[in-house]
């Protein structure tokens, strides 16, 4: 047997004052009955099963706070191992960073108005594993995959179009990186996010997109920027 708390092991000196105490109240007590009744008139009015019920109320009385002082040490007999299985999605959300995204046809701008809603997508998930991706002329992972919300939110801040000096939107690049960011081996659903506002300049994203979904992997696209454009600031 262990205990979780063996430091309140000392609180079970406590019943010695507490045993002191109900053996000089009850010792008290009849000293009382005694002296108000006298010995022959309180053997002919009080039932000797009334005596001993004092007594186990006793007993009953002090196996109790023994039980709570025992209890709050948390006893433990022995522990097993179980298996947890984890059912969610795993999501990457792959961000275009080429300078572009500085337009402001969409504000404050594209970049800005894109990571506030990536942002809103943390704050939906729950069991749900998140990851980034920043992409330009090519692409690389900002946080791989985690639960942990607000260590994907630093990552989140920290993006900005500085990352990749190679300028360009290469979307199939972006594709290639994002998958293999997910655990290939893993049976969960895998979904990525690719945002960015202009199309691909390298010839590969059909065939990226291809072998993605061969992979089980799901691509949604989310396009970025007004209709009429602006110039880049």
């Amino acid at each position: 047997m262990r205990f979780g708390e063996p430091v309140y092991f000392h609180l079970l000196w406590s019943l010695i004052p507490l045993i002191i105490f109900m053996l000089w109240g009850m010792k008290k007590k009849q000293k009382l009955t005694i002296k108000f009744c006298g010995n022959p008139l309180l053997s002919r009015l009080v039932n000797p099963g009334v005596k001993k019920w004092h007594h186990a109320q006793t007993i009953f009385v002090f196996l109790a706070v023994l039980s709570l002082l025992l209890a709050i040490t948390r006893p433990r007999w022995g522990y097993h191992w179980e298996d947890l299985h984890q059912r969610g999605v795993d999501v990457i959300v792959a961000l275009d960073v080429s300078n572009s995204m500085l337009a402001e046809d969409i504000k404050p701008n594209r970049l800005e108005r894109a990571k506030r809603k990536i942002s809103d997508l943390l704050n939906m998930l729950e069991g749900d594993r998140i990851g980034l991706v920043a992409f330009a002329g090519t692409s690389f992972v900002q946080c791989p995959l985690t639960l942990d919300y607000s260590a994907a939110r630093i990552f989140l801040s920290a993006i900005d179009t500085q990352l990749i000096p190679v300028q360009g939107t290469a979307i199939g690049n972006a594709i290639e990186t994002s998958v293999k960011a997910f655990r290939t081996l893993d049976k969960k659903s895998k979904a990525l996010i690719l945002i960015t506002d202009g199309e691909d300049q390298t010839g590969k994203a059909l065939s990226a997109a291809k072998s993605a979904r061969n992979q089980g992997v799901k691509i949604y696209t989310i396009g970025i920027g007004g209709e009429i454009g602006a110039p880049l600031p």
